[in-house]
């Protein structure tokens, strides 16, 4: 199965990352979401079933695994279809950064931000410091200071689009990754370092083999920092140095593909919903609307009963319910609705990335901008898709980074329009 799912989704891919007539936002997003294909649908069997022998959690999921790549294929095919007959957008600009440096406005803005950012980074790192890995979890406070600190990513990768990355901000943004290797969430260095470095490869591979080479060297130390992280991080406590003592190829490899245990979560809901839980209909997206209110205002709020029941199915006892594991973010839209759910959900979600790709693309006044924008949008949907970001969490995602990115874009074209209007008076 794999090979042939495999072969199929490569050619299906090939066709439409080689036309010479394909935008370079939707050949960025298409490229994103073929590796996440191949890492979780095609990779994620594989290894599951040849290292753990398809057991996860005590259960036999040889016969699920047989079949499950066709799913994430068949999204991606339908995903790539959509974004690539709506998208339809060129970016061609003569605008020198240098031409308009930031203003004094434009730097309040950035500084709000920023400051936002580390304060509520600070207040993590101490609470992460009291070493109990259920803070997190648990204080309501510490919660909504990790989404705040989110702003600080939609700021570097704002400054790094302008090239105003200075001493200062490196500075920042060094402590920045300390902080969230000591707290564990992985999708930070993702989102920050991951635009930079497909941005980065992108022009290298036009332009410089030298920088194509280093940017795949980036990645693929990415990707070791993130199979270490798997093995050593203590979510909201900390990193456990001593699991990195005794790591052997087996464990490293563990580390690398342990996120695609999403699959499991794949299966029991195609398996449970319609049948042993009742469809959970439009619940993932009232929680993404619902996780804003703080708990002091609604203190009975109960969020992602449906993944609650996945987790639970995994193997009906408690240990499945505190495994944390989830199922890819489309695998929601059939917890909502069975085969229709997906059907609508894939063409929301390609809407919605041709949108976004637009208006990033649109509101850049530079073609660094411009690629460093396609390169995040990217990122940002190609990877979360077949990954185990929920509908909620990718709505966070969209709040207090996508948005914050796209504000300061649009206020800095503003800014440079109404001077070249002014100049042209």
């Amino acid at each position: 199965m794999n090979t042939f799912a495999l072969l199929f989704s490569t050619a299906f891919a090939a066709f439409f990352l080689t036309s010479p007539n394909i935008e370079t936002g939707k050949r960025m997003f298409l490229f994103v979401l073929y590796a996440s294909t191949v890492y979780y649908g095609i990779l994620g069997p594989w290894y599951w079933l040849t290292y753990q022998d398809g057991a996860f959690l005590g259960v036999d999921w040889n016969a699920p695994l047989g079949y499950i790549g066709y799913y994430f294929c068949a999204i991606f095919i339908g995903t790539t279809l959509i974004v690539a007959l709506t998208f339809r957008t060129t970016f061609n600009s003569p605008i020198s950064a240098d031409a308009y440096p930031i203003s004094e406005r434009e730097n309040l803005r950035i500084r709000i931000l920023a400051t936002i950012g580390a304060f509520s980074s600070i207040y993590v790192v101490l609470g992460a410091g009291t070493g109990d890995r259920n803070t997190g979890a648990t204080d309501g406070v510490m919660l909504i200071s990790l989404q705040f600190s989110d702003l600080l990513v939609a700021v570097f990768l704002f400054l790094y689009a302008r090239e105003r990355l200075n001493r200062i901000w490196i500075a920042i943004l060094v402590l920045f990754t300390i902080y969230s290797v000591i707290v564990g969430l992985r999708y930070r260095l993702l989102l920050l370092f991951g635009p930079m470095l497909l941005s980065s490869l992108w022009q290298g591979i036009r332009r410089s083999p030298l920088r194509a080479l280093l940017s795949i060297i980036g990645v693929l130390l990415l990707v070791t920092l993130f199979s270490l992280l798997t093995i050593s991080r203590e979510k909201f406590s900390g990193v456990n140095f001593d699991a990195l003592s005794s790591v052997d190829p087996d464990l490293f490899l563990y580390g690398l593909f342990a996120e695609t245990n999403i699959i499991f979560g794949l299966g029991v809901s195609l398996e449970i919903f319609g049948s042993k839980e009742k469809f959970a209909g439009l619940t993932p997206l009232l929680d993404s609307l619902t996780q804003f209110i703080p708990r002091a205002l609604y203190p009975e709020k109960h969020l992602y009963t449906h993944l609650e029941s996945i987790q639970y199915w995994l193997g009906g006892d408690l240990i499945s319910m505190q495994s944390g594991t989830a199922p890819p973010f489309f695998a929601e839209y059939f917890a909502m609705g069975g085969y229709t759910g997906i059907a609508i959900g894939v063409i929301i979600f390609s809407l919605l990335v041709s949108f976004l790709l637009n208006v990033g693309i649109n509101i850049s006044s530079t073609k660094r901008q411009a690629l460093v924008t396609q390169s995040f949008i990217s990122i940002y949907f190609g990877y979360y898709y077949f990954s185990r970001g929920s509908v909620a969490q990718i709505f966070k995602g969209i709040t207090f980074i996508i948005i914050p990115y796209l504000i300061l874009l649009a206020t800095e074209s503003r800014r440079i329009s109404r001077g070249r209007t002014s100049c042209k008076q």
